[in-house]
């Protein structure tokens, strides 16, 4: 009977150590990285500008990562969540989507020689409807509203080519994820 009880109490302060142990490596592991603002940018750019299909290539992913000294799962990882967040936070993401489309709209305007101001360019809209799938008009470079679709079960589907031209070496495939 003390032998159980000696047993008992041997195998608790061991299993407290070991957790205790686990715990500190878990947490030595890996620390949460924020990416540089640069880095950021040419994400979000990519993200917004591609918001039909915001699924990258393997190819474009590769080209993404060396463009922000990031790994390539780093950008699997950060396209991941950035879907998650959009699709939940729609409403918040409205003011961003229509920074970047804005911005992308300027950078082809500007190319053009063509004088105007940011007010110039229109403005995204979004709207709801009944079914729950969202709606979400960008101003392309021809001035026309393209519109995408974030339907209710999650999926996109886009009606128009995205605002600005997909990169030449973009193959958007659907499972590249």
């Amino acid at each position: 009977r003390k032998f159980s009880s000696i047993q008992t109490q041997l195998k608790q302060s061991t299993c407290e150590a070991v957790m205790i142990l686990r715990s500190r490596f878990l947490d030595a592991r890996r620390k949460r990285r924020n990416f540089s603002k640069q880095a950021t940018e040419v994400l979000n750019e990519y993200f917004y500008s591609h918001l039909s299909n915001p699924y990258p290539s393997e190819e474009a992913k590769e080209e993404l990562a060396k463009q922000c000294g990031i790994t390539v799962s780093q950008v699997s990882n950060w396209f991941g969540n950035k879907r998650i967040r959009y699709k939940k936070n729609i409403g918040k993401f409205q003011e961003e989507a229509n920074l970047y489309a804005m911005k992308t709209a300027l950078g082809a305007r500007q190319g053009d020689d063509s004088p105007h101001t940011p007010n110039s360019t229109g403005s995204g809209s979004f709207s709801l409807s009944g079914s729950a799938d969202m709606f979400l008009g960008v101003p392309s470079v021809n001035g026309e509203q393209s519109a995408y679709q974030m339907q209710s079960n999650g999926n996109w589907s886009g009606r128009h080519s995205p605002p600005s031209g997909t990169s030449p070496h973009s193959d958007q495939s659907e499972n590249s994820d």
